[in-house]
């Protein structure tokens, strides 16, 4: 018997060359092949197979609409070349393939559809394309700005006009792929019927990824995280976030919402995880003068379950502009990224980074900090308590004097998505010293590095006092932050 997808395909556009896509099923068969609602969105726990049901149906959608146009998305470039374009290639025959333009990313089939693989790293630049499906990778990752740019685009004459994300959900509050797909649904009737939210759990994808990855990851995720990580589901996670305070509404971009933009005159500073064997992390960064201000609602240590709000005097504070999250990188890329931020913006001022950087690798006898000092980019790392970063970032946090840019969606996911190892009952487990280490662990690295070399504490251990007493000069009009020491490097 010919399973339903395969039917599906043969409906669609009969073909000569064979699918093997029997392996969809549940949420992924009916996200595929739901070819009605114009937007539809794929949010699943890790492992689910999202990246290849995005492919699939973007595949789909380029058979049954010959001489279309097709744009697939994802969050940055490397992520769109090392994952989205790696399945949608393994998904796609090459029988149907006319030419494909390495060097554009533009695909070309023998039914004359074009395909154009696009980052969104600026996703002002493909403003000018008319498109008849849109497909956007990992979607939690990029801005409500970026997002209306790229539905923008579904204006190709002559086709029906359809999009598709796939993610993993990233919380409820403050977060616009929730309110776009799931809130404003629910409460509008036309919308209700445009668009459509499909939940895959990781577990539903057992029979390609095996029972030894699920649990794995089931012993790293517990709680409301398993909720969001293995299951799919939208939770606004608070208990055992190592950040609990981290608020959209408080902390990306500036105060009223105003947007984060590089400024020329303020000083730019670099925070490195370099993530040998692992993923690396780049923060950028600018600090910045605090006007006197309201704290966000804290615990009131003199009355148990009370809030109260302090009032902040002027002072320095700290805004992420940017960040790169990459894995299995050389220093050549390190290297090349450093040059392109400061060909774009200025030279970087300073950068604070991981003491492992200083590790010889076996493949080149050099350190990661070795070749980054080659080529001029001088990296100061200090081994400081891990702690100690932690509680400098969450007094920022907690004085609302640190700000992450709207458009680094992956950093701000990075702040609720880190956390301590949790018991059964979801908390936080007794004795644990060290959050977990997934991949929110690698920019919260570089934070506390950058935190620590900008901003270092009052008291010191006799060992780091010399180096933890350093700090570059407050930005102009502003006045160091309060209850740090101002010293100069």
């Amino acid at each position: 018997m010919t399973d339903p997808l395969t039917a599906f395909v043969d409906l669609v556009q009969p073909i000569a060359v064979p699918f093997d896509w029997s392996t969809a099923k549940g949420a992924q068969a009916d996200f595929i092949m739901d070819t009605k609602t114009r937007h539809t969105g794929f949010v699943g726990g890790l492992g689910s197979g999202k990246t290849w049901s995005g492919s699939v149906k973007t595949v789909l959608y380029a058979l049954g609409n010959s001489g279309c146009l097709i744009l697939v998305c994802a969050p940055t470039y490397r992520q769109l070349r090392d994952s989205t374009m790696r399945e949608f290639f393994s998904v796609l025959p090459n029988e149907l393939i006319e030419n494909f333009n390495k060097s554009e990313y533009e695909l070309k089939l023998k039914n004359g559809t074009e395909v154009l693989f696009r980052s969104l790293d600026n996703y002002d630049s493909i403003r000018g394309i008319q498109a008849a499906f849109i497909w956007i990778d990992e979607a939690n990752l990029i801005s409500l700005k970026a997002w209306r740019v790229v539905v923008g685009r579904l204006r190709q004459p002559g086709f029906p006009h359809r999009s598709a994300i796939t993610t993993t959900p990233r919380g409820k509050t403050d977060n616009w792929l929730y309110d776009e797909y799931v809130t404003k649904p629910a409460n509008n009737e036309k919308l209700n019927r445009q668009r459509h939210t499909f939940h895959a759990r990781t577990r539903d994808n057992i029979d390609n990824i095996g029972e030894e990855y699920i649990e794995d990851l089931e012993a790293t995720y517990t709680g409301e995280f398993a909720l969001q990580e293995l299951e799919g589901q939208f939770v606004d996670i608070i208990e055992g976030r190592v950040y609990p305070q981290f608020e959209r509404k408080y902390h990306v971009d500036w105060f009223e919402g105003e947007e984060l933009v590089f400024e020329d005159h303020l000083p730019l500073y670099g925070f490195w995880d370099y993530g040998i064997g692992d993923e690396g992390a780049l923060w950028v960064a600018q600090t910045v003068h605090v006007p006197e201000h309201d704290s966000i609602p804290i615990p009131d240590p003199d009355n148990e379950g009370e809030m109260m709000v302090k009032t902040i005097g002027p002072s320095t504070g700290l805004v992420l502009l940017d960040l790169i999250l990459e894995s299995g990188q050389n220093a050549d890329f390190w290297i090349g990224t450093v040059q392109r931020i400061e060909e774009g913006w200025k030279p970087f001022d300073k950068h604070f980074g991981d003491p492992a950087g200083e590790q010889r690798t076996v493949t080149t006898g050099k350190s990661m900090a070795e070749h980054l000092r080659q080529a001029g980019i001088f990296v100061r790392s200090k081994k400081v308590p891990n702690d100690q970063g932690r509680l400098i970032v969450s007094k920022m946090l907690n004085e609302q004097r640190m700000f992450v840019s709207s458009n680094v969606q992956i950093g701000i996911a990075s702040f609720t998505n880190y956390h301590w190892p949790l018991d059964p009952d979801g908390k936080r487990k007794a004795g644990s010293i060290h959050p977990v280490h997934d991949w929110s662990s690698h920019p919260q690295d570089g934070l506390r590095y950058g935190a620590t070399g900008l901003f270092p504490p009052r008291k010191a251990s006799k060992l780091d006092e010399r180096n933890l007493n350093q700090q570059a000069k407050a930005p102009r009009g502003g006045s160091g932050f309060q209850g740090i020491k101002k010293v100069d490097w």
